[in-house]
């Protein structure tokens, strides 16, 4: 009894020493890329944090400016004259 025990045991350590092995070579060949990924999204967060930062003399509009701006435009848009339509009306008219 204790032979297959000593054997399942040595067989039991072998496949945990090949399980561990797998883990190191995949670890080995997937940490560059994945590291190479992780520099790129940052890099690109990095950049829009960057634009975003600029100053208002380069050529983007001051946020008050933008704010009148949309108020204005849906200030048009609600005191624009709309159709009435009534119930009979049809997409046809010859129907």
């Amino acid at each position: 009894m204790t032979m297959i025990r000593s054997r399942l045991f040595g067989f039991a350590s072998l496949a945990f020493a090949a399980c561990l092995s797998v883990g190191a070579w995949s670890y080995a060949c997937v940490k560059e890329p994945v590291a190479a990924i992780a520099r790129t999204i940052k890099a690109i967060f990095l950049n829009g944090f960057k634009l975003a930062a600029r100053s208002y003399g380069e050529g983007f509009a001051r946020p008050q400016v933008l704010f009148v701006q949309a108020r204005a435009f849906v200030l048009r848009l609600a005191k624009r004259e709309r159709p009435q339509v009534s119930g009979s009306w049809r997409m046809c008219p010859s129907t």
